[in-house]
């Protein structure tokens, strides 16, 4: 009887992305939905809200060789020098949002904000629409891939995580 050859799987590389609620993952879905390259896997691992530092010790206990892992948390909360040591010996990547996830996303619509959580959630809640902010067709209506493209260049974070998911700097 004739042996049938397998056909192997090729395994992807996968980046893991924790952040912390779900504003996050609306907005990094959408940014998926533009720039995912079909050479990585990339899960993002909503935490659902609470300390950075919780979050980057749980992104560190997650990583191993067979993928890499990213860090998406806001400024509002200090980060201690001990989970910032632990995440460079681990190899995640943070990138802190100042001074949250809506700051930058005002900053990507070339929004005037300061350094006000709240005031910063309650702008974008404005703009967005209370129920719709952590529904990422409408973070795709309201940031489509010409103006993230172009605001790039300005905005670090937005930068940062698109190398990321391109897996260009992890």
């Amino acid at each position: 009887m004739p042996s049938t050859k397998r056909k192997l799987r090729k395994v992807r590389p996968v980046i893991y992305i924790h952040v912390e609620g779900y504003v996050e993952d609306a907005f990094l879905t959408c940014l998926r939905s533009y720039y995912h390259i079909a050479d990585y896997k990339i899960n993002i691992d909503n935490r659902r809200g609470g300390d950075p530092n919780i979050i980057i010790n749980h992104a560190c206990n997650e990583c191993n060789d067979t993928f890499r892992t990213a860090v998406f948390i806001d400024d509002d909360k200090p980060v201690s020098q001990e989970a910032y040591d632990r995440a460079t010996r681990c190899n995640v990547k943070i990138i802190q949002n100042s001074p949250c996830i809506e700051g930058t996303l005002l900053n990507i619509l070339e929004i005037e904000y300061n350094n006000d959580s709240n005031l910063c959630k309650k702008n974008f809640n404005e703009i967005i629409g209370e129920r719709n902010r952590t529904f990422n067709k409408a973070h795709t209506r309201l940031f489509p891939k010409d103006l993230l493209d172009q605001r790039r260049q300005s905005v670090d974070q937005l930068d940062r995580i698109i190398r990321i998911m391109q897996g260009e700097d992890i």
